[in-house]
């Protein structure tokens, strides 16, 4: 693994484009680590930690001869981004986790995701899968704070998960089953036991949504998230205004759109909402960035074809302290066709101030952007080595370099 990542350090290619020409080089708070082994590991989210670290949830996959685990692996990293300590959940075999959101709780952290039953083929039981509510202190140790929710002859896989105003929890996840068209599950949980608040729980039909890990209260107390309808087609926000409504509805994001608009990300600004996501308007894959109204409503969309006829996707979006954006995702924009990170700096109107490009033989791309105090960006990223997924993360300057 250090050889490892003496590779990636010596061998990332830094590219600059779209303006910035005489931004400074990168400082030294900067750095490019590599997390991972010999398992696939599926990174989802990265978060500042109070003392200036950070902390990044990813999903484990395992094949061993009998069967595929999959597990939570949580990482702890101090400032400069080296290792402080690795959890991985369960500590057993009998069962799957998968972690897809990360939030801060009660001086810890909840994850929210699956907990996968494999079922056994001599007894006739099929594999079951949960959403799972799971509860860690600033060390990553388990608390307490466990919740894992069934549905009769269903599927139901955890997505979001938000602290509310109110003191409960509210969580958004996906139903899979043959025996119904509902496939979006919202409930609150009680705040301090974890306990499904049955009042507060509904299913909704969304035309075969698939949803991303975006979810927040807003000002008004509704509830806010988005997905691609009919296998990303076109992106939709779902607005939920209380406990539960009798049917869940959203705007499309481009109505009538014959191309596709794949929403990857949802971001919550000072006066509404933006996505990003991946159009094949121009008959290749291009990132495209929204803003929305507080209901989810179009105000701007712009479409990014700038870097030529390569395949960019946008997968990933945060707010930037100066009323701007950053965007990320991936393009393969190199010679060898291989997908490297990118990311951009958009003001509030989307027009682009930075484009920069980290990468080099292997396959990257973004997952993950926060700001951080100090005006920088961390970037949660996958890259690829020999067919196995790793971990990568990058700490860039307000300018997106890195050292």
């Amino acid at each position: 693994m250090h050889k490892l990542l003496a590779i990636l350090s010596l061998s990332l290619i830094i590219c600059s484009c779209a303006g910035e020409e005489d931004a400074d080089p990168g400082s030294a708070d900067t750095f490019v680590k590599l997390f991972g082994g010999a398992n696939l590991d599926d990174p989802q989210v990265v978060v500042t930690t109070p003392d200036g670290g950070y902390l990044v949830l990813a999903t484990t996959e395992i094949d061993s001869v009998e069967r595929t685990l999959f597990k939570i692996k949580l990482i702890k990293a101090d400032e400069f981004g080296n290792q402080a300590w690795q959890r991985i959940y369960p500590g057993s075999n009998e069962v799957s986790y998968k972690g897809r959101s990360l939030v801060p709780y009660n001086d810890g952290y909840l994850i929210i995701g699956d907990r996968i039953n494999p079922g056994d083929e001599e007894l006739g039981s099929e594999e079951e899968t949960s959403l799972l509510v799971l509860g860690v202190d600033q060390m990553g140790e388990l608390t307490d704070n466990i919740s894992n929710i069934t549905l009769p002859s269903a599927s139901l896989q955890g997505y979001g998960i938000v602290p509310t105003r109110s003191g409960d929890l509210a969580v958004v996840g996906k139903i899979s089953s043959d025996t119904t068209d509902n496939n979006i599950f919202t409930s609150r949980l009680d705040g301090t036991a974890l306990q499904v608040i049955d009042d507060c729980t509904a299913q909704y039909e969304a035309n075969d949504v698939d949803l991303v890990k975006s979810f927040f209260e807003r000002p008004d107390g509704s509830l806010a998230f988005a997905g691609s309808i009919a296998n990303g087609s076109n992106g939709q926000v779902f607005v939920l205004p209380g406990c539960q409504a009798s049917v869940l509805a959203g705007p499309s994001l481009v109505p009538g759109a014959t191309a596709s608009y794949t929403v990857n990300q949802l971001a919550e600004t000072t006066t509404g909402l933006a996505v990003v996501g991946t159009t094949n308007i121009n008959n290749n894959q291009d990132v495209f960035f929204a803003r929305l109204t507080s209901l989810g409503e179009q105000v701007s969309l712009t479409v990014f074809d700038d870097l030529g006829p390569a395949d960019d996707q946008g997968l990933a979006i945060t707010t930037a302290s100066d009323g701007g954006f950053i965007i990320g995702g991936l393009t393969e924009i190199n010679t060898s066709n291989e997908a490297d990170l990118m990311i951009r700096k958009l003001n509030f109107s989307g027009e682009v101030q930075w484009t920069r490009v980290y990468g080099d033989l292997n396959e990257e791309e973004v997952r993950f952007i926060q700001e951080t105090p100090d005006g920088g960006f961390v970037v949660l990223g996958k890259i690829e080595f020999g067919g196995i997924d790793n971990i990568v993360l990058l700490k860039t300057d307000a300018q997106g370099n890195i050292n």
